[in-house]
């Protein structure tokens, strides 16, 4: 039975959004399943973006949302990898006109009456912004071996021609603690759980029992189920924590002592251990976000041109041009890459705007007809 069916059958808690708030490849995915599975709505199944290999059961990652979400980073004109960025001087001075949008995205997951789940990576550089739209909310925080997670973002980002002579490792351990840091720091004094990776897939019955408990706790719910804990422990599955460090990550030499004191922090605090909250342990050197930025830009990058290479008009063009103007052509074309979405109707658009190079357009216009199923005029 699926996820889709069972959630009629599971007493629908009062409506309260929950938010999932961590790093890339740190269970986010997997907690907002189990939160789905508690009784939160995550969205109708045809606006949740499907698993694939990074994660087969799904992202639970609300379609609507993520558009919304980037509209706001565009709207923003500032990145969080800038030494003068900070939330509130972000969501003051140029996110009034996506006010209205946001409430609109709250009520729709609202119609349901119960409690609701969102998850997306940068939820937590908006943080002003969204707690003056969905008011009171409970928030779900993952933490895992962040050498591990590193590693993990790596072999899906990077090329298999570059995994030999280039590492992102110490760049990616410094984006954990830039968001781990945000994420504390803006959900500081608020109803949150901090779940550890590790002990959520060794003990699964134990650390999902804490979860509902939590969720019971704030949503004033008092009936226990342990029908409802075993189905959440169920979304568990062993064979997706791939990557494992032999070692603690206190002893992984990319890491900082500021890192370091970071992850003591969330381990203790995911065991429910008493620990004084001391961001100052933690800070981030400016020079570092320069580092942390470079790499971003480069993966983007390296991303792009190879989505740009795998297109193939474009290495019909390749063959036709001379060096040079390719690689004027390229950069043209990259400013498209960005906007489009790769769908059957950019792909059109893009195949469209090869024709105008005059010494390949013959051969494109049936490249692309065929790429597209039209008929040759």
């Amino acid at each position: 039975m699926s996820a889709f069916a069972l959630e009629r059958e599971i007493e629908k808690p009062r409506c309260r959004p929950v938010i999932v708030l961590g790093v890339e490849r740190s269970g986010t995915s997997l907690v907002t399943e189990m939160v789905h599975r508690w009784g939160a709505h995550a969205g109708e199944s045809d606006m949740l973006y499907p698993g694939d290999e990074r994660n087969p059961t799904g992202f639970w990652e609300y379609k609507p949302l993520w558009k919304f979400m980037g509209e706001m980073c565009r709207a923003a004109e500032m990145s969080w990898w800038d030494a003068a960025y900070s939330p509130p001087i972000a969501e003051t001075n140029s996110l009034d006109a996506c006010r209205d949008k946001a409430r609109e995205l709250v009520k729709e997951m609202e119609k349901q009456g119960r409690a609701w789940v969102w998850k997306y990576p940068d939820l937590t550089f908006f943080m002003p912004f969204w707690k003056e739209i969905w008011g009171e909310a409970t928030y779900i925080i993952t933490v895992r071996n962040p050498y591990d997670s590193a590693r993990s973002w790596q072999k899906f980002v990077m090329g298999e021609q570059l995994k030999p002579s280039l590492s992102f490792i110490a760049g990616n351990l410094l984006r954990w603690q830039l968001r781990m840091s945000s994420i504390l720091e803006q959900t500081n004094n608020e109803n949150r759980l901090i779940i550890s990776y590790e002990r959520l897939v060794r003990g699964p019955h134990s650390e999902t029992k804490r979860l509902y408990d939590f969720l019971n706790r704030v949503n004033a719910n008092s009936e226990p189920s342990e029908a409802t804990i075993k189905y959440m422990a169920q979304a568990v599955k062993e064979t997706f924590w791939r990557n494992r460090s032999e070692g603690p990550f206190e002893e992984v030499q990319e890491a900082t002592k500021e890192q370091q004191a970071l992850h003591s922090f969330l381990q203790k605090s995911a065991r429910d251990l008493p620990v004084e909250f001391e961001p100052e342990r933690w800070l981030i050197p400016v020079g570092s976000l320069s580092l942390a930025k470079n790499q971003e830009l480069f993966a983007e990058y390296y991303n792009l041109s190879n989505r740009l290479l795998d297109f193939f008009p474009v290495q019909a063009v390749l063959a036709t041009l001379r060096p040079r103007d390719f690689l004027i052509y390229t950069a043209e074309m990259e400013k498209y890459l960005k906007v489009f979405s790769g769908s059957r109707r950019s792909l059109k658009t893009l195949a469209g705007l090869f024709l105008y190079v005059s010494r390949a357009r013959c051969y494109l216009q049936e490249v692309y007809r065929r790429r597209l199923g039209l008929k040759s005029q």
